[in-house]
């Protein structure tokens, strides 16, 4: 937080040695202000034990920045703006004069500036480069679900042929097995090009299921390249939307009008249709995922959205770890659990197979029993496609990217 204007705060995990259960930390007068936060029973706040009113730190915070606090030996101490690890320091140098107490050194030393301490020219030149960055992502990200789809699409159509070429293969077979073992001896000369023809017909058969199983493997890496594309390009897209609306921020903090900010990069506001949006919902078959009222605008494609693809019905937690065994890192699938009032996640890192119970509670899903928010499960599987599971548990530091099914060779 060095050279960040007083009212920055943050939150943070208390030390090992203390007593609190986390530590808010602001910015006051030039200094970092430590103030501990207690944890008793289902409240939070700043005396030991808290006052009975805040359930959630996130309420003691909101409280926090609406009524000024004399906490530290500190009074009229403002929480104004949070300030968190995916805050983006720009670069370019300000105009904007910094507190005394902080030395030109520093300031030349440090990797950026926060967007508060851009001057209005530069915000204006950054809101507009985001904008168009955002915009090319948008194109990107129509672009890959497009290609998704149409991998998706050739893999089956592979599938299919390969099925329809098995059971001519099986009738064929089945049609020499009858010529041979009905056919008299002195007829089996006359009737010899026939059993010829088959046979070659069998062998070109072979041939045909051969190259469809070629075609769908080919299929189904492209789609896991693909998959993983777009996973990256949604997560530069919600960085780069961040990052504007740090400078948007700023703007308005200096007198900036809203409507002013809307007209010059309207690609940036909340409710605004995007590019993106417009072009799926020409899509009959890539709808939007509205039913995830949680925290990711986005879309996702359909063998995410689908249980179909990564649903096994009567897995075991033997046989998950068979399938996941040689399947590359995100690979995941879910499964009744063997208690059978539960479901189970099977999801493959980088050297391990993991599992996790997946709760529901009152027809609503999540991973910890007394927090189920995800109105399906479907909806649980499409956040964290998105959101690094890490947040649940620090040894699943990756998302659910690839769903078995779309691995498997059919």
């Amino acid at each position: 937080m060095t050279d960040l204007q007083d009212g920055y705060f943050l939150v943070r995990d208390a030390s090992g040695s203390s007593s609190a259960a986390f530590t808010l930390v602001v910015r006051w007068r030039g200094l970092n202000k430590l103030n501990r936060i207690y944890h008793r029973g289902d409240y939070f706040g700043f005396t030991d034990p808290p006052y009975p009113s805040c359930r959630l730190v996130s309420e003691l915070v909101e409280f926090c920045r609406v009524h000024p606090l004399t906490l530290t030996s500190c009074s009229n101490l403002r929480l104004i703006w949070p300030v968190s690890r995916r805050h983006k320091r720009f670069h370019g140098k300000t105009d904007i004069l910094f507190d005394n107490t902080v030395s030109n050194e520093n300031k030349s030393n440090a990797d950026g500036v926060f967007a508060c301490f851009l001057t209005e020219s530069q915000l204006n030149g950054e809101l507009k480069s985001k904008a168009a960055e955002i915009n090319q992502l948008d194109k990107v990200i129509t672009d890959l679900q497009l290609q998704s789809k149409n991998a998706i699409d050739l893999k089956e159509e592979g599938v299919r042929l390969i099925k329809g070429y098995q059971k001519i293969r099986k009738w064929l077979q089945t049609s020499l097995s009858q010529l041979d073992d009905y056919s008299y001896p002195s007829e089996k000369l006359k009737i010899s090009p026939q059993i010829e023809t088959l046979k070659r017909e069998i062998d070109e058969i072979e041939k045909q299921i051969k190259i469809n199983k070629e075609e769908v493997n080919n299929q189904s890496k492209k789609a896991r390249i693909i998959c993983e594309n777009y996973a990256n390009a949604i997560f530069r897209q919600r960085k780069v939307r961040r990052q504007a609306h740090e400078i948007r921020r700023a703007l308005k903090d200096r007198g900036f009008k809203e409507e002013s900010l809307s007209s010059s990069s309207s690609s940036l506001c909340d409710d605004s249709t995007s590019s993106t949006k417009q072009s799926i919902d020409n899509q009959s078959n890539i709808v939007p995922r509205n039913s995830i009222n949680s925290h990711v605008d986005i879309y996702l494609p359909e063998e995410i959205r689908d249980r179909r693809y990564w649903f096994l019905t009567d897995a075991t937690r033997e046989k998950v770890e068979e399938l996941l065994r040689d399947r590359p890192a995100g690979t995941f699938v879910v499964r009744p659990s063997a208690t059978g009032d539960k479901l189970a996640l099977g999801i493959r890192l980088a050297t391990s197979v993991q599992h996790c119970l997946i709760h529901c509670v009152n027809g609503k899903y999540g991973f910890v029993e007394n927090s189920c928010t995800y109105e399906s499960l479907e909806d649980l599987i499409c956040y964290y496609h998105v959101e690094n599971l890490k947040r649940y548990n620090n040894l699943l530091n990756i998302t659910l990217k690839y769903p078995i099914k779309l691995q498997l060779d059919e």
